[in-house]
């Protein structure tokens, strides 16, 4: 880990501020909320001046775009490694990507949050930020046409059937990491989203 270090006028500098901004966040979230989290006390924890995280991110609202633009690239590459495999029919396919985005959603869940934060609703505002969760959203929708052009699921709008699929994998992902589910006895994580995925699969698919 890089250390901070002072120069001769006693104040401190950082190998790799920015990196250690964006890590010191993810701490800060994870034991309070987003809602408490400042750069104030980012740069308390770094070990530099009030000012320094300024330097790479305007303001707190930035900050959280860069982590939710982090989280949504890991999302997608963690999506597409699970989902083109190529031994895979479309609708498996479309099963695997599901159960794959709820276990990344889990196993992620403070980026997870800041990703869907009420803060960032309106991503347009941030374009890195737009442009790569859409690529989420394109990922699923070109299974959708895979499945529709081998004649498995509905021919709805293939945008609108993703957004369905993501709606289901979002509620349920926020659901287990709020361990809404803890109780409940339901079965292991993987075999929920499994079963959650199949449910969804069968309501699309042509009678």
């Amino acid at each position: 880990m890089l250390m901070p270090r002072a120069d001769k006028s006693g104040n401190y500098h950082h190998g790799d501020l920015r990196q250690a901004v964006i890590d010191s966040a993810l701490e800060l979230i994870a034991e309070r909320d987003i809602q408490s989290l400042t750069l104030r006390e980012i740069a308390k924890r770094v070990g530099v001046s009030q000012m320094a995280p300024y330097r790479h991110f305007k303001n707190k609202a930035v900050l959280l775009a860069v982590l939710a633009q982090e989280g949504f690239q890991a999302l997608y590459d963690h999506l597409q490694e699970a989902s083109t495999k190529p031994s895979l029919a479309p609708i498996e396919r479309v099963r695997v990507l599901g159960v794959a985005y709820v276990l990344f959603a889990i196993e992620n869940p403070v980026h997870y949050r800041v990703m869907f934060d009420a803060s960032l609703s309106n991503r347009t505002t941030y374009p890195p930020l737009y442009q790569t969760a859409v690529k989420v959203l394109e990922l699923c929708m070109q299974l959708i046409v895979e499945c529709q052009q081998a004649g498995l699921i509905d021919e709805r709008d293939p945008k609108e059937l993703a957004q369905v699929k993501w709606s289901t994998c979002h509620g349920l992902s926020m659901l287990l990491i709020d361990h809404q589910f803890s109780t409940m006895g339901h079965a292991p994580v993987e075999e929920l989203a499994t079963s959650t995925m199949q449910t969804l699969i069968e309501g699309l698919q042509k009678r």
